[in-house]
């Protein structure tokens, strides 16, 4: 919610605007598939992610599209945004950093061997993302590289929650990891 506002996305290919006290639709955002989750509000911009492979930023007051970023596949995760450069997943086993204001890729890591569904959590300078074969990745904020990942049972489609010192997530093996966060 922002200004008296609440963003939802939705199955029929829409981003809504809608009144927070009354619920009346301000206005509505057409993208190209579903919208999954909720979008990322940073910097006067809404970050939306659609199942139709597009970033989009939008003008959180009227819902002008600002730019749009094409990441191949379709996303299924919010994106996480942290000092101007948004991040996050995508089907096709592709992490992106992009630039919150213009739009263009600042990186792109490989790495994940599965379709990404959980939220890219940034924390001092590591990006934490899960992928359907079970890893946890852990890269570098800054230029993508793939700093550690650890292999649970099945996949990971919960977002981690890092602490001081521990990384939690939840695995579809039924378990809850709980790992050393490394300095």
């Amino acid at each position: 919610m922002f200004d008296g506002t609440v963003y939802i996305g939705s199955g029929d290919a829409s981003l809504y605007a809608l009144d927070a006290e009354s619920g009346a639709k301000r206005w509505a955002f057409e993208t190209g598939d579903t919208v999954n989750v909720g979008p990322a509000l940073a910097d006067g911009r809404l970050y939306v992610a659609s199942k139709d492979d597009f970033l989009y930023a939008v003008d959180p007051t009227d819902g002008t599209e600002l730019w749009s970023f094409d990441t191949g596949q379709p996303i299924n995760s919010r994106p996480a945004v942290v000092d101007g450069t948004v991040y996050l997943g995508n089907w096709y086993e592709r992490v992106y950093a992009i630039d919150g204001e213009t739009g263009e890729q600042i990186w792109r890591n490989e790495d994940p061997t599965g379709t990404i569904n959980c939220d890219p959590i940034v924390v001092d300078g590591r990006v934490y993302i899960g992928d359907r074969w079970g890893y946890l990745f852990c890269l570098d904020a800054e230029t993508g590289e793939q700093i550690w990942r650890f292999k649970s049972g099945n996949a990971v489609q919960s977002n981690p929650i890092i602490t001081d010192d521990t990384i939690y997530f939840g695995s579809n093996d039924g378990t809850y990891y709980a790992l050393e966060r490394p300095e």
